[in-house]
């Protein structure tokens, strides 16, 4: 038992470590009360970090030798049943693969509680610190059937999820923020496949104008657009506006062309443009008017310079993630990445002035 417990005792510490409410089984964690990032959050941080380092280190030393071990004598124990020695030899590899990545699964136990921990203490206290309040867990279904009801992704869609929600209030704007993830799973006879649709940030903003028809407001991609207007059961028109630089940068489409030009406001398009300044050319905004909402959603799969000056992973393409647990907390500026990525968000709210009743 004394190499089991060597084993074990990184992960007892990461555990102590983890607060309560991260532990908690309920998956709204939610804090609305005055909390800043305290003194000592860090260093706790670095502690807990440094616990799922050496357990991440105990496990492979032991576990890597383990599978190999492990699929000799899968190799052997079929030589000795009198099978062929390349079906041996084939089962000794399946053995070592199976439990090697049961071993590197067991090594990342701690990194993944260390990354929920940091999330949650991080974004909970920038969230407080600007009367805003984080969840972990995803949007409710209603909010999120509303942006696929717009189309809002590119295309249809039916899996993916949702994390790191963001609600409140920006400049007397109800807000609600979230990152999502898209994708359009198709099934045969033959199996079924997954496409990634999108993959950004969503945005669900309060307007004060009331409307009753469908308006949406893409980025222009010339032909990729054509998608929109076929296809579905609402039909959709092009609309035509009196802004050149608009009409370059967007394409709107509506069921009704006056109530279209009535939500479109000159002061409004001249924004839309200033949000697209703000993202860069290589994010897809796409806009769209539900339920007394303005809905936007900005696809940054593409926008790698955009990612990287967020300190977004570009690999796995997270919004609100550690990018390297290898790395010391404070070398991490969680802070700094996070507000960042914040700071974006509330400029687009900013630069939109929906606050603005009469001059939206």
């Amino acid at each position: 038992m004394g190499i089991v417990n060597w084993l074990l005792e990184p992960i007892r510490e990461v555990r102590d470590l983890v607060p309560a409410e991260v532990r908690s089984e309920s998956p709204s964690l939610r804090l609305t009360g005055a909390q800043t990032i305290e003194d000592g959050t860090f260093e706790s941080l670095e502690q807990q970090r440094q616990a799922a380092k050496q357990h991440h280190s105990r496990v492979l030393l032991v576990g890597i030798p383990g599978a190999a071990l492990l699929g000799l004598l899968v190799y052997l124990a079929n030589l000795w049943m009198d099978n062929d020695r390349i079906d041996s030899g084939l089962w000794g590899v399946i053995a070592i693969s199976v439990s090697g990545l049961l071993v590197f699964a067991i090594a990342d136990l701690g990194f993944w509680a260390f990354r929920k921990t940091a999330k949650h203490r991080v974004l909970s206290a920038l969230a407080v610190q600007q009367g805003l309040q984080y969840q972990m867990e995803g949007v409710s279904r209603d909010i999120m059937d509303a942006f696929d009801g717009q189309e809002l992704f590119g295309s249809s869609t039916n899996g993916g999820k949702s994390e790191d929600v963001f609600m409140g209030k920006i400049s007397d704007v109800d807000f609600t923020l979230f990152e999502a993830k898209r994708e359009k799973i198709s099934r045969s006879k033959n199996g079924s496949s997954t496409t990634l649709v999108f993959h950004g940030l969503c945005m669900r903003l309060s307007f004060p104008k009331r409307f009753s028809g469908t308006t949406r407001v893409m980025s222009d991609y010339g032909v990729l657009n054509k998608l929109h207007t076929t296809g579905h059961d609402i039909p959709l028109e092009r609309v035509k506006l009196e802004d050149a630089e608009f009409e370059r940068q967007f394409e709107v489409l509506s069921t009704d062309q006056v109530e279209a030009r009535y939500l479109l406001t000159p002061a409004l398009m001249e924004r839309l443009i200033e949000v697209q300044k703000i993202l860069g050319p290589k994010t897809r905004l796409r806009a769209g008017f539900f339920d007394r909402h303005m809905l936007l959603t900005l696809d940054t799969q593409k926008n790698r310079p955009l990612l990287k000056r967020l300190g977004v992973s570009l690999n796995k393409l997270h919004h609100f993630e550690i990018p390297d647990v290898s790395k010391p907390v404070e070398e991490l500026a969680l802070t700094k990445q996070f507000g960042q990525e914040l700071a974006i968000c509330r400029a687009i709210v900013d630069t939109l002035k929906l606050n603005m009743k009469t001059r939206v």
